[in-house]
């Protein structure tokens, strides 16, 4: 794959971020991957996803399972770079690591405020040349996704990040800080669903802690549209 974004994409790990969630960590601290004509984008989109528990970053954009730790088992894989591809729609994917190959929720400085703004302006800062100049001010749509234990990141960097967030995606993850989740609902429910307004999606298993608080939430999102003359649907 060339390094090129402008011409066949390209796929980066990065080291010694200071806005890493662990900095001074022996392993990569996030990776970035820039679609095919991607860096010529103005705006450009942006997801970033946060891992569960037992993996890693390298990991989490294979198509198949492989090891986070040399000689390791395989961990479960998501395929993240083929989907962003088969999706056609061109935005970066930022995947910062957390505590890889542990079972921790800890987001680190991930959970500060301001955390998202400063990620970002690092990455691509350390990235500038390979991503033709693009910078913070380019970005447009930030779209933020964690499976199971990487909620506690994501949640922090949706509400707290310093980077307007309008899509939030919670893939069996919904296992607490629901403060954060409800500062980043905000006051005004109208926005959601509607044109450049803001957009939810909680998965949930049957069973499990997920269940119990998605329902939970559901409840209080159903009250409070009530009481505003509006239907959850």
């Amino acid at each position: 794959m060339s390094d090129d974004p402008a011409e066949g994409g390209g796929s980066y790990l990065l080291r010694g971020l200071a806005s890493a969630a662990f900095p001074g960590s022996d392993h990569p601290d996030a990776l970035l991957y820039a679609p095919a004509g991607a860096a010529a984008r103005r705006p450009v989109g942006l997801v970033v996803y946060l891992h569960g528990f037992d993996n890693c970053i390298e990991n989490v954009v294979r198509a198949e399972p492989g090891p986070c730790q040399p000689g390791g088992a395989p961990c479960p894989s998501a395929d993240l770079i083929g989907h962003l591809e088969r999706s056609g729609k061109g935005a970066l994917l930022l995947v910062p690591e957390l505590r890889p190959a542990l079972a921790s929720a800890d987001p680190g400085a991930l959970g500060q405020a301001g955390a998202l703004r400063r990620l970002l302006s690092e990455v691509l800062q350390r990235l500038h040349e390979e991503l033709g100049g693009l910078g913070p001010q380019d970005v447009g749509h930030v779209v933020v996704i964690s499976h199971s234990g990487g909620y506690r990141a994501a949640l922090a960097l949706a509400a707290l990040g310093g980077v307007p967030v309008p899509e939030l995606y919670l893939l069996d993850s919904l296992y607490g800080d629901e403060e954060l989740l409800d500062r980043w609902l905000g006051a005004d429910l109208r926005a959601f669903g509607m044109a450049g307004g803001r957009r939810l999606v909680d998965l949930y298993t049957r069973d499990g802690d997920t269940a119990e608080r998605s329902q939970g939430l559901r409840r209080r999102l159903a009250q409070r549209l009530h009481q505003e003359g509006l239907d959850l649907g």
